[in-house]
């Protein structure tokens, strides 16, 4: 527990400073172009981001190795890059506007091109459609977390995180002091109904003291002071922490079918870059929909 406590404290330290430069930049581009909206809103916090998506395929790519399917590595990894990265590209080039369905299109094109490319049939449905699984869970959910940031801003970002991250905390040690009634012991023997419920209370917690300290700046003006928009930012915070929860689970569920216990060990004590982003990532399309219909 204490190697948690200092490896999580460090994570924690490491990510605040990247979204204190994703701050700087902003505020410093933001200037320059006399408060117009930043045309590269995020890109610090990209630059940072996108390799951890590119380590967390890797692990995917061996999950799916080890359930003998060689996933296809570097058309996997443009397709993470590009749809991880289209938030971030059509922001800074307008003109641009490449929809994110002829992005996910391109990506599955580029994906048939490498097995063509191998001259053989055999495997070729498994790996194609495991390494479009891996772009679409890494490249598509990591490219909504971005969008995110930049049509919502920065502090509704840190709320979806901390959201997510208070109902793993919370669930653990609820769970650990109280559990008794096992979630789905088959897939998840830790999760308890117990500790989902303290859990969620923790990321309401959090998600309205977050909102309390770090309102979003116009004019992105979504949130006011009234009891209403205090019980919809405790409602984002329950709902995001349900959905963060399935995505854990749902890492588990191929981490268990590929027979391993943790995706990786890029952090001590932590587990690999899949580990980290399980909950963030489908947690976050849910986040996206509350965000643009409650607020």
């Amino acid at each position: 527990m204490k190697k948690r406590i200092i490896f999580g404290s460090v994570m924690i330290a490491v990510l605040l400073g990247v979204f204190w430069a994703d701050w700087r930049w902003e505020q410093a581009s933001g200037q320059a172009r006399a408060g117009d909206t930043c045309p590269t809103s995020g890109l610090p916090l990209a630059i940072l981001f996108l390799p951890v998506l590119w380590v967390g395929f890797w692990e995917f790519a061996k999950m799916a190795r080890a359930l003998g399917v060689e996933v296809h590595i570097k058309t996997g990894l443009a397709g993470v890059t590009l749809l991880a990265c289209l938030p971030i590209l059509n922001n800074i080039f307008p003109s641009l506007a490449l929809a994110p369905q002829l992005a996910v299109a391109l990506s599955l094109m580029l994906i048939f091109a490498g097995q063509m490319s191998h001259g053989q049939l055999d495997d070729a449905l498994r790996r194609v459609g495991l390494t479009m699984l891996g772009v679409a869970y890494l490249g598509l959910c990591g490219g909504i977390v971005m969008s995110m940031r930049i049509r919502f801003g920065l502090p509704v970002l840190m709320m979806f995180l901390a959201a997510v991250k208070a109902t793993d905390i919370g669930a653990y040690f609820t769970g650990s002091f109280i559990g008794k009634h096992k979630m789905i012991a088959w897939l998840s023997p830790g999760k308890s109904w117990e500790g989902l419920a303290g859990g969620l209370v923790w990321a309401s917690l959090v998600s309205v003291g977050l909102w309390w300290i770090f309102p979003p700046n116009p004019p992105r003006e979504m949130f006011d002071e009234s009891w209403a928009s205090l019980i919809k930012v405790a409602c984002f915070g329950l709902v995001v922490g349900v959905a963060g929860q399935f995505g854990d689970l749902c890492e588990s569920l191929m981490k268990r079918s590929a027979g391993v216990k943790d995706s990786g060990s890029l952090v001590p004590q932590f587990g690999g870059a899949l580990d980290m982003l399980d909950s963030p990532l489908l947690a976050g399309p849910i986040a996206y929909v509350m965000l643009i219909y409650m607020f």
